[in-house]
């Protein structure tokens, strides 16, 4: 009899002390979050209009999924997101050439405690090809970038053709895009 008044107390005690620790100490679960559109957004690669010489839009459009992470306090630190089924066109708006790309990599932006944020872009995130010519236009591989120090890169292993063009200006590897989409 005493044992087992003994092993409920124990059983109440352990209840009671799950129930005193605070909530905070659990970890938020993530949201996850899915959009898709025909035209997710439509805007003029500046760099790469520079580049050209004449005005090229790009084009998203696709499936994308991810999810995002906070912290005890509640705090965002990480924002994923899959972009698979998702693809890249690039257009000469001036002639209505067009250039089309899969884009299946994977975005993450973390959010560090002391204010930092960075970008890692993980996979394939462009491969632009043309017949008889192959790849004249890739970003693949990994690269990460501080978004709280725009243009430094802290990370890179791979081919990064418009990540270099649009944060260092390296027009030259945009050459072979360029007479692509003016023929």
């Amino acid at each position: 009899m005493f044992a087992r008044r003994g092993i409920r107390w124990v059983l109440l005690m352990i209840v009671a002390l799950i129930a005193c620790v605070p909530a905070v100490s659990q970890a938020a679960q993530p949201e996850f979050y899915s959009y898709q559109g025909e035209d997710i957004g439509t805007y003029e690669a500046l760099d790469i209009s520079e580049a050209c010489g004449f005005p090229v839009l790009l084009t998203n459009y696709g499936t994308a999924k991810g999810r995002i992470t906070e912290d005890k306090q509640g705090n965002v630190r990480v924002v994923e997101t899959y972009s698979h089924q998702f693809r890249h066109t690039f257009t000469n708006a001036n002639t209505g050439a067009t250039l089309t790309t899969t884009a299946p990599a994977k975005f993450e932006f973390d959010y560090y405690v002391d204010g930092s944020i960075t970008l890692t872009v993980t996979g394939l995130q462009e491969n632009v090809t043309v017949r008889g010519q192959g790849s004249i236009f890739r970003d693949a591989g990994k690269i990460v970038f501080s978004l709280t120090e725009p243009g430094k890169i802290l990370f890179e292993a791979g081919t990064h053709d418009s990540f270099n063009l649009a944060i260092l200006g390296q027009q030259e590897r945009a050459e072979r895009l360029c007479a692509a989409l003016a023929a």
